[in-house]
C-alpha cells in the first residue's frame, strides 16, 4: 500500500521478480482506498467489532473508548480490505502530509 519514498533504495522490491521467483501475484493499492472503506463502516459492525476486542483482550484501564472504537472500525476495513482484494499479506508505507493528523 502506498509508494516507495526516495530513501527506500535498501528496501526496493522488483514486484516483477517476486511475481517469477514465487508465482504471486503483487497488488499495488492505495491508501485512500482504504480510507474509503473505514468510512463506510456501520456503527452497528463498529460496535460488534468492539465487542469481540473486548472479549479477546485485556483492555487497559486507560485506553479511551474513542480509540477503542477507532480501532473496531479500522479493523473490520481491514478485513473488508482484505477480502476485495484477495490479500494474503499486507505491507505499507504512508508518508501523510504535515497538515494531516
Amino acid at each position: 500500500m502506498g509508494h516507495y519514498y526516495s530513501g527506500m533504495l535498501d528496501i526496493m522490491t522488483d514486484v516483477t521478480l517476486v511475481s517469477i521467483v514465487f508465482g504471486t501475484h503483487v497488488e499495488i493499492v492505495e491508501v485512500d482506498e482504504l480510507s474509503a472503506c473505514v468510512a463506510a463502516v456501520s456503527a452497528a459492525d463498529t460496535a460488534r467489532r468492539v465487542e469481540e476486542i473486548q472479549t479477546a483482550f485485556d483492555i487497559q484501564p486507560d485506553c479511551p473508548p474513542e480509540e477503542l472504537t477507532r480501532a473496531a472500525r479500522t479493523s473490520v476495513a481491514l478485513d473488508r480490505f482484505v477480502a476485495q482484494y484477495g490479500l494474503n499479506a499486507l505491507a505499507y508505507y504512508y508518508r501523510a502530509p504535515a497538515t494531516r493528523q
